[in-house]
């Protein structure tokens, strides 16, 4: 009787946890509809989104934002950036634009 009881306390704790996740996905995702809506088409004029919309828009956020698909490769002096596993060194394109934008404002030639 008491592996009973603790299986159905142990269901009622995961089940718990799954409907807690789920609506923490939800409400982020109510969220974010909710400032899009109140600030995007005020600003840039842009139209409203449903919460499926907001829903998707989350979920491409969350899978282009995972560490798995983008991290930055330690233990090296420029800053180089891998991407689905090719590398990329935005160092020297940087250090070019911040120097042309230098000059502009010091008047080198």
């Amino acid at each position: 009787m008491d592996i009973i009881r603790e299986i159905k306390m142990e269901a009622l704790i995961v089940g718990g946890i799954i409907l807690g996740v789920l609506c923490l996905i939800f409400g982020i995702a109510w969220l974010l509809k909710y400032i899009w809506n109140v600030t995007l088409p005020e600003i840039f004029n842009t139209k409203r989104i449903s919460f499926w919309q907001a829903f998707r828009l989350m979920l491409i956020i969350a899978i282009l934002a995972h560490p798995y698909f983008i991290k930055e490769v330690h233990n090296n002096p420029q800053k180089t950036l891998e991407i689905f596993g090719y590398k990329y060194n935005f160092a020297p394109s940087i250090n070019k634009l911040a120097n042309k934008i230098t000059n502009k404002i010091i008047k080198k030639p």
